[in-house]
């Protein structure tokens, strides 16, 4: 009976052990992730800010395209009076 509650102890030192090991070699690891995690935010804000600024410079484009259509159109117009 001493034999299997030694035993068993051994067993769950060796465990913690391997947890704590286990521990200390991913801790590196997840503070690699996190950093990553930043830069990819990061990132996103700036591509979501490039988004913006480039559909509002898509609208004015479009808007003058409009105008210079329109200018176009009457134009012509002007031409077969």
């Amino acid at each position: 009976m001493k034999f299997y509650y030694v035993f068993g102890r051994w067993i769950l030192l060796n465990l913690i052990f391997l947890l704590l090991g286990a521990g200390f070699l991913i801790y590196p690891e997840l503070e690699k992730f996190r950093e990553q995690k930043e830069e990819i935010k990061d990132l996103y804000l700036a591509t979501a800010t490039l988004d913006f600024d480039l559909y509002e410079l898509a609208k004015e484009m479009r808007k003058k395209k409009d105008f210079l259509q329109k200018l176009e159109e009457n134009y012509f117009y002007q031409l077969k009076l």
